[in-house]
Order: structure tokens, then C-alpha cells, then sequence
């Protein structure tokens, strides 16, 4: 899940969600980092006000986006989505599970408190409580401790703020929670993402990646069903529960069949 370290990277920068897939798609074009980068800043694709800007904001799409990248071009799988998918909602989620991966405290932010305060019925989550989840953590982790005050006011923003980016609150004075609708190739991208951790149904609930997009079991089960309809798994009923088996190598496959229409 991206580096161990706690980063406050994000109240400089935020969720910089329409660069990213500026950046994302001329890479695609250029597959070469020193090319996109000299795009970046002698064209400036992205509009910014300085050469600085743009070199923090290149630095940050490659850190969350393309760290498979770094030796040379590769079809990772969400480029490989990226280039045969091109429906915006699919997208953004996609985006916004590597986004969470590779920023750990959003990730334990949204697992956490977030999760928690979505299954018990609260409208939505306020900077109180991520300031509190970050005093917390502030705790037990010693580099957290070290933050000054106003980075504390700055990341509890920012932490509601990659909520409100990515559509799953909305408003700003009492920001609320919104029901996200899941469509199913991004909940296959999920599944597959984790296949090397779940091999039964058990494991499947206790995935904490599916978290993030706020979903109880109940949703989860739904999801599972479908995907076993569609014949993305199998189910096989053992006297300890259901066991999974992947019908697709990766889920490179399974985008490409359905960028074909086939499932």
C-alpha cells in the first residue's frame, strides 16, 4: 500500500483530479516520463503559474500513478484501463483506489472513522472528527507528533476534501455523505487487485480495499453474486464457507472483454 510513512503531501497538493488524467492520457500518447515531463512544463498542459507547480504536481501523479513506470513504459492495469475504458465515473473510482492506496493516511482515514460513521447512519463526517483521527494517530506515530499546528488544520480539511473531490460527500459547510453506484468492472478491479489475498468469501468481507467505497455487506454480497453470474468467479460451497476461483488470468482480461461489450 504505497510507502509506510505518513504523508501530509496532500494539503499542498490535494486530490489534483482533472490534471491527473490530462497527465495520465499524455502518457499514454508519449509512454516516456522524461517526454511527459518536458511536455508538462514547456507547454504547460496543465495551466499553473510556475515551473515549480507543475514539476510538485508531475511528482505526485508519478508517485501515486506510475511507479510501475519508472523503468520504462509498462501496460499496468490501470493504464491498460485508462486506454480501453472511457466512461469518466469508471475512471474516477479507479483513480480514486490508487489515489487511497498510495496515501496512507487517506486510506486509514476512509477504512476507519469514515466507514464506521457511513454503516452507523451518520449524514457524513466534519473536520472535527478527522482533526480527532489525526490527534490519534498523532499518538502513535512520531512523525505525525512532529506536525505543527497548521499543518493539523490543513490536513484535517484536506482529509474531507478528497471525499467531496471524488463525489462520495457533498457540501461544504455540513458536507453529507453520498451512495456511490459501484458499476461492475470497477468492483472486478477491485476483486482482482486483491485476488492474491482472497480465496474465500470470508476473506472477501474482510477486505478492508472495499472500504473505501463505503459498502456494507449486504452491497458487497450483491456485488459477489453478480460477478459469479457473470462468470468473472466461481463459488464452490465447502463445509467452511465458499470457496473462490478466478476465471481470468488478471483483470487486464476481463477489461478487454468488456471494453468488447462481452460481459
Amino acid at each position: 500500500m504505497g510507502d509506510c510513512l505518513y504523508q501530509a503531501n496532500l494539503k499542498t497538493v490535494g486530490t489534483i483530479l482533472p490534471e491527473t488524467k490530462i497527465i495520465l492520457n499524455k502518457y499514454l500518447e508519449l509512454k516516456d516520463l522524461v517526454s511527459l515531463k518536458k511536455e508538462l512544463v514547456e507547454n504547460n498542459l496543465i495551466l499553473k503559474a510556475s515551473k515549480r507547480r507543475i514539476e510538485n504536481i508531475f511528482n505526485e501523479i508519478k508517485r501515486r500513478y506510475l511507479k510501475e513506470q519508472l523503468s520504462g513504459y509498462s501496460d499496468s492495469q490501470l493504464l491498460h484501463l485508462l486506454e480501453k475504458v472511457k466512461s469518466e465515473a469508471v475512471v474516477d473510482l479507479v483513480l480514486y483506489y490508487h489515489f487511497c492506496k498510495e496515501e496512507k493516511i487517506v486510506y486509514e482515514f476512509i477504512t476507519g472513522p469514515v466507514h464506521e460513521r457511513y454503516s452507523q447512519g451518520y449524514l457524513g463526517i466534519t473536520t472535527d472528527e478527522s482533526l480527532l483521527f489525526l490527534q490519534e494517530l498523532a499518538n502513535e506515530n512520531d512523525e505525525v507528533g512532529k506536525w505543527s499546528e497548521r499543518t493539523f488544520k490543513d490536513m484535517k480539511i484536506s482529509l474531507i476534501s478528497v471525499l467531496r473531490d471524488f463525489k462520495f460527500m457533498r457540501g461544504s459547510k455540513r458536507p453529507v455523505f453520498e451512495k456511490i453506484f459501484i458499476p461492475s468492472i470497477v468492483f472486478y478491479y477491485l476483486f482482482y487487485s486483491n485476488k492474491d489475498f482472497i480465496s474465500t468469501e470470508q476473506d472477501f468481507f474482510n477486505c478492508k480495499d472495499f472500504k473505501l467505497f463505503l459498502l456494507d455487506k449486504g452491497e458487497m454480497k450483491v456485488l459477489l453474486d453478480e460477478a459469479f453470474r457473470n462468470r468473472i468467479i466461481d463459488l464452490k460451497q465447502t463445509p467452511n464457507g465458499a470457496e473462490i476461483t478466478y476465471n481470468y488470468k488478471d483483470i487486464k482480461e476481463i477489461i478487454d472483454e468488456y471494453s468488447q461489450g462481452k460481459i
